[in-house]
């Protein structure tokens, strides 16, 4: 054998090295693909969930805001916020209200996508269902920091003077030359006092206030001391304010003591509202409404069953439990 041909038998490997060659480059170039789809295809599947996980918290906000009244409302509102943040109705596995402590208390949303695949399709992977379940359950305000903005050191008998309930809708003055004559209906045992002076304004000491709390109650006018300019900053805002409900008052003269049982909140954009910078010069009136702007704490010990969220006076707020 001359040079030349030595040369050529030495540059041309066997046959079978050349298909384990090719074998291994093929498993490479499918392991090379597989971590590439994994990278890209990943990537797509974890911004999918984090999408549809934000379409499902907005529509469970959005629909516990008509809670407990309304289930109807809920999870119609719930489907328009679903379509405003990405999804769609195809998407949506549960829309359902239900019952946790009060009836209608909470919604749960559960929507459900199949995302497209690219590399991974490539290797026979099809992909998998993406779910996001978002549950939001209004809950009572059982305490209120003194210092939020929101609140306001005034008091809303529990009851007309008919002895009726209160409940959304009504409105009630919350600071009045004549409260106890306005809120109280005559000879009711709960108001153990002697004291007609109360104005309805009663600013707590501490950094909070919680249900069950008994606080002094400031009685005569309080000129110069009442949070006058923020209440008329907030009317001009059409903001609430959120006030403590008290179903109790003993003591007498100006050791005036009130229980608080619950939270209203209230709007101050009612008819005839007069909120001024003097003294005497007319009732400030709120009307109570629902959930949608309402703050605090929620948690510890309930309020009195005609004070929580199922009965529409309490102040509530809406809770993501899941």
């Amino acid at each position: 054998m001359n040079g030349r041909a030595r040369l050529r038998r030495l540059a041309c490997p066997p046959a079978g090295q050349a298909g384990q060659a090719l074998v291994i480059t093929v498993l490479s170039l499918t392991v090379l693909l597989g971590m590439t789809g994994l990278v890209i295809d990943g990537s797509n599947l974890q911004e999918t969930r984090r999408q549809l996980q934000n379409a499902a918290d907005a529509a469970a906000f959005a629909g516990a805001h008509d809670l407990p009244a309304s289930p109807s409302s809920a999870t119609a509102d719930a489907l328009t916020y679903l379509t405003d943040n990405g999804s769609q109705q195809s998407e949506v596995v549960t829309n359902a209200v239900s019952t946790t402590s009060t009836s209608n208390d909470t919604i749960t949303v559960k929507l459900q996508r199949k995302p497209a695949t690219f590399i991974m399709q490539l290797l026979g992977f099809a992909g998998a269902n993406v779910t996001a379940t978002a549950r939001v359950q209004v809950m009572p305000v059982t305490g209120m920091s003194t210092s939020d903005a929101n609140y306001m050191p005034y008091d809303v008998w529990f009851e007309d003077l008919n002895g009726n309930l209160h409940k959304v809708g009504d409105i009630v003055p919350f600071r009045s030359d004549a409260w106890v004559q306005e809120n109280v209906s005559q000879n009711n045992p709960n108001w153990n006092s002697n004291s007609n002076s109360f104005k309805g304004y009663s600013p707590a000491s501490g950094g909070q206030v919680n249900i069950g709390d008994v606080i002094p109650a400031g009685t005569g006018n309080k000129c110069g001391q009442e949070p006058i300019a923020q209440l008329q900053q907030i009317y001009s805002d059409g903001g609430t304010i959120t006030v403590p409900i008290i179903d109790y008052g003993s003591g007498n003269g100006s050791n005036l003591d009130v229980t608080i049982v619950g939270f209203a909140t209230l709007s101050l954009n009612v008819p005839n509202q007069s909120i001024n910078q003097g003294c005497g010069q007319g009732d400030f009136l709120g009307k109570i409404v629902g959930i949608a702007k309402s703050r605090g704490i929620t948690g510890g010990s309930p309020p009195q069953s005609w004070a929580s969220c199922g009965t529409g006076i309490g102040a509530c707020k809406p809770v993501l439990t899941q």
